[in-house]
């Protein structure tokens, strides 16, 4: 799962400095006046883009009357009941930023026709041809423009494919047989519509994102993520596939009610001494859990050494309150943990108590997205006295900053959410002199786009001369493994990592998930999640 990119199409027309050089020239080739929403996002981000020009947009060449036809005929192909099931299912989840509804983009931008699949000659004048959709063109317009005819492939996506429940959907813009760029989204159990909507978001996202790529550099790169899964041919199920995926969804919808109206998740917090020589994915035995109360979660953890005293800081989530504040546990000499007592309490929920220190002075950078910034906190009377700072990055609701010091440039790693994405689908960068900032965003974010192994999961450690990165795996679920990533390349203008091993949840009985792991000179810590039930115990008499 590493999220590597090699240059792969360059020009020296493109070796002048990014801002003198001209706006691409982009054709799109849509099948209609009316296309999917992530489509339409493509086409206004296009025209909004200083650095692209939408030099001609290509629809079939028929009359608004045969696309009308074809819009009628379009629904109604295929079974009933998939028709019915697709229009229910995006009522029920259909949300503000709807990549999968068509709009309407007549009238919006100026059309010249692709008559009859012939190419014209404005097609060689462009620099990137956009086959987007269902759309089709002849084979002389595939060698037309500069870099190539791109088109975007999802898995996934299809309705056998997701009652199977894949491993994140994968989204990847190719010319040609050139690989662009990969992508993963989550996958939602539930809603094929919601499954679709991440994967057109990320789909748009990525078109601008390499174009972007193509300008700032004269080159676009690759993701060489592992092989390519197949395309195939997507065919509607018949109505009798479609009772039995009925049953299948049925048996989801209906196991997800019954759990969460039985049973509630508690999350807890394990520990153990540091074994050095060993991966921390390689053996996972001997934790010991520290004890979790009724009604409260125990998570994140981080563990820290101080005076030779170590500490275990965590969220802790109140089910009474509905957020979360940071505890702390003291490790005695024989490694047993004292009673939790609170360490930072907001009137918003606090969670991912990750600390660095810098001069004499130890600092806190505690998931503050629920402010709408990220936050800075000094410790005044360790461990339990926290004092705010200042304010790292404002108007950003990012979500597990990990902060890392390298050869005098410190790094910010964290989860931001886009419009149509979610905050674990995506990992950005920034840098700075300073761990007080300012903090300047890299130019290649987000520099993951990949639901199994974007979201933090702890500090930046290193082992055996590398730098490793623990990140979350969330494309089934959130929080559902720790994936362990080394670095492989770390400098403002590029960022590439491999995934090299995972904890996954069987590491204690009855685990649902693991999404942390964090170590000090004597202890490693992680957390996971379980089934607790509702109802209350019968007395005893």
């Amino acid at each position: 799962m590493a999220s590597s990119r090699h240059d792969v199409i360059t020009s020296n027309e493109l070796s002048a400095s990014p801002e003198a050089r001209p706006p691409l020239r982009v054709g799109v080739v849509i099948e209609s006046g009316r296309v999917p929403g992530w489509i339409g996002a493509v086409l206004s981000e296009i025209e909004r883009a200083e650095f692209l020009e939408l030099d001609h947009l290509f629809v079939p060449s028929a009359t608004s009357r045969d696309q009308g036809r074809l819009e009628r005929a379009r629904s109604r192909a295929g079974t009933l009941l998939y028709r019915a099931y697709e229009r229910l299912d995006r009522r029920a989840f259909r949300g503000p930023d709807d990549a999968v509804g068509a709009v309407d983009v007549t009238g919006r931008f100026s059309h010249e026709l692709l008559v009859n699949g012939a190419a014209p000659a404005a097609l060689r004048q462009l620099d990137v041809l956009l086959v987007l959709g269902g759309a089709e063109i002849s084979g002389d317009a595939m060698a037309a423009p500069r870099f190539g005819v791109w088109r975007v492939r999802f898995s996934g996506t299809d309705l056998t494919e997701w009652v199977g429940v894949p491993e994140g959907c994968e989204v990847v813009i190719e010319a040609g047989q050139t690989v662009i760029d990969r992508s993963w989204t989550s996958v939602d159990a539930i809603s094929l519509y919601r499954t679709r909507n991440r994967a057109g978001w990320r789909a748009a996202h990525s078109l601008i994102e390499q174009l972007r790529d193509l300008h700032a550099r004269g080159s676009v790169g690759i993701r060489p993520l592992g092989p390519l899964a197949e395309a195939t041919a997507a065919s509607l199920p018949t109505n009798r596939e479609m009772v039995r995926y009925f049953g299948r969804l049925g048996s989801r919808a209906v196991a997800r009610q019954a759990r969460s109206r039985l049973f509630r998740e508690q999350w807890f917090v394990g520990y153990r001494p540091l074994q050095p020589d060993i991966a921390p994915f390689e053996e996972m035995d001997s934790y010991r859990l520290i004890p979790t109360p009724a009604g409260r979660s125990f998570m994140d953890p981080f563990v820290i050494e101080r005076g030779g005293v170590h500490y275990v800081f965590f969220e802790d989530y109140s089910d009474r309150l509905g957020r979360a504040a940071i505890s702390v546990v003291e490790l005695d000499d024989d490694g047993k943990p004292s009673a939790p007592r609170p360490a930072l309490e907001r009137d918003y929920h606090l969670s991912y108590p990750f600390m660095f220190s810098h001069g004499d002075e130890l600092f806190m950078v505690p998931e503050t997205a629920e402010s709408g910034r990220i936050e800075l906190y000094r410790a005044t009377a360790f461990p339990d006295r926290w004092t705010f700072e200042r304010t790292l990055i404002p108007d950003l609701a990012a979500v597990d900053a990990t902060i890392l010091e390298r050869e005098g440039r410190f790094w910010l790693f964290a989860s931001v959410r886009r419009p149509g994405t979610r905050l674990s689908d995506e990992l950005s960068l920034f840098h700075a002199d300073s761990p007080f900032g300012p903090w300047i965003p890299h130019r290649k974010n987000p520099i993951v786009c990949d639901a199994r192994s974007a979201r933090p999961a702890g500090r930046v450690f290193e082992r055996a001369g590398s730098l490793i990165r623990p990140s979350q795996d969330c494309a089934l679920s959130y929080g559902r493994a720790v994936v362990f990533n080394r670095i492989d390349l770390l400098d403002e203008d590029d960022y590439r990592e491999t995934a090299i091993g995972r904890i996954e949840p069987g590491w204690i009985g009855g685990n649902l998930g693991t999404h942390t792991y964090n170590r000090d000179s004597r202890y490693e810590v992680v957390d996971g999640r379980r089934l607790v039930s509702r109802v209350p115990a019968p007395r005893k008499r």
